[in-house]
């Protein structure tokens, strides 16, 4: 836990560079999922935002995510569609996040029953959470942003992750 603190403290200092204004972005993150974490994934997407003021933003996007399971031998594909608020303060930027997930490709161990395996990965899921982020100026228009989100999908348990974004002031 020390070295969590730590990180968090070297990591993410204490300076804003939030501004007003569109941006748009493009993320790659990893992380795992399933009852016992023995799902993991990896996703790129796109996003917009919408800073309305220094401190509030609104922003969507849509990624593609491919999550492994190791006991099915088994790979998803969806396409994943997030909506969320952006508060940025000095400190950190904390977003709750609303997210669809539609499935685009299953494929899976041939020695598997499809109907267990269906019920454990729907077609189309919803799931709730919250991002915590730090943006990084690189230049006046180019922002760097590390991000870690937990998030919850009644279908698929929780869903944790760590990403990087590359943002771009639009205006």
């Amino acid at each position: 836990m020390r070295k969590f603190i730590l990180f968090l403290i070297v990591l993410f200092p204490a300076l804003s560079f939030a501004q007003k204004g569109n941006y748009v972005g493009l993320s790659a993150s990893n992380g795992s999922t399933g009852i016992w974490f023995d799902d993991s994934f990896n996703e790129i997407g796109i996003d917009f935002e919408n800073r309305f003021t220094d401190l509030s933003g609104i922003g969507v996007g849509m990624s593609f995510v491919r999550l492994n399971n190791d006991t099915y031998f088994a790979t998803m594909d969806y396409i994943r569609m997030p909506i969320y608020y952006k508060l940025h303060t000095k400190l950190l930027n904390v977003s709750p996040i609303f997210m669809m997930d539609f499935l685009r490709k299953r494929t899976f161990s041939p020695t598997v029953s499809f109907t267990d395996f269906a019920a454990y990965y729907p077609n189309f899921f919803v799931g709730f959470g919250v991002a915590v982020s730090k943006d990084f100026s690189l230049t006046d228009k180019l922002y760097l942003e590390t991000k870690a989100q937990a998030s919850y999908a009644p279908e698929v348990n929780e869903i944790f992750s760590i990403g990087l974004a590359l943002k771009y002031k639009v205006k």
